[in-house]
């Protein structure tokens, strides 16, 4: 896991130095925001602190997005968190989080909000998307929220994060362990059991956010 924010900052070195050259669309570097989701969050943060050492462009903003570097029920899943006061203090930053995230809930949010006290208030928020199960369909606000695409329909949306939160639930109680449940939440097989039947598009959809994640 130690690996992510360095291989990330390959990635962007490549990918900046393909830009240049040919016919590709030429990025303005001296306006450039970082935007990431669950680990990716945490590594957008990583990544702002890190730039200017690692000779990237400085992001004008920030945005992490239900950010996690530990998750319940896989405690084996870790990363470090670089040393965010090297964010400077003129970044725009938005730390977002669901009001029913039982993945990673919002301890690493409130981790990165405090670890960059020298961002003043009037440039950074901390937010909170607040569920709304009074209407149809309901719209909540777990963990895989930011990745539904509109493609995708409403049933599917809603079985994701209900089986997946499922999962987790049993692997946080102790009722299974975390490789297992996610399996269970994949309706794979499970210590050479069959397979739990899934709703219709929960397998597709978590292999999509699988590939989303980062």
């Amino acid at each position: 896991m130690t690996t992510f924010t360095p291989n990330a900052i390959a990635a962007e070195k490549s990918a900046l130095a393909e830009l240049q050259r040919g016919s590709h669309v030429k990025p303005q570097l001296n306006h450039l925001a970082i935007v990431g989701h669950s680990m990716g969050g945490v590594m957008a943060a990583n990544m702002a602190a890190l730039a200017a050492t690692e000779g990237l462009p400085v992001p004008d903003a920030i945005c992490c997005v239900a950010p996690g570097n530990k998750f319940r029920g896989a405690s084996s899943i870790l990363f470090p968190m670089e040393d965010l006061s090297k964010i400077p203090a003129g970044t725009l930053v938005q730390v977002i989080v669901g009001d029913r995230d039982v993945l990673v809930g919002t301890d690493t949010a409130k981790e990165i909000f405090a670890r960059i006290k020298q961002i003043p208030l009037a440039r950074k928020n901390y937010i909170i998307l607040v569920s709304d199960d009074h209407g149809s369909p309901t719209l909540i606000a777990n963990h895989q929220a930011p990745m539904t695409a509109d493609e995708w329909n409403v049933a599917d949306r809603q079985n994701i994060g209900t089986e997946q939160d499922e999962a987790i639930e049993l692997s946080a109680r102790g009722d299974m362990p975390a490789l297992a449940a996610v399996r269970h939440a994949l309706g794979l097989p499970i210590f050479g059991q069959p397979p739990l039947p899934s709703r219709p598009g929960v397998i597709s959809v978590h292999y999509r956010n699988n590939l989303c994640r980062y």
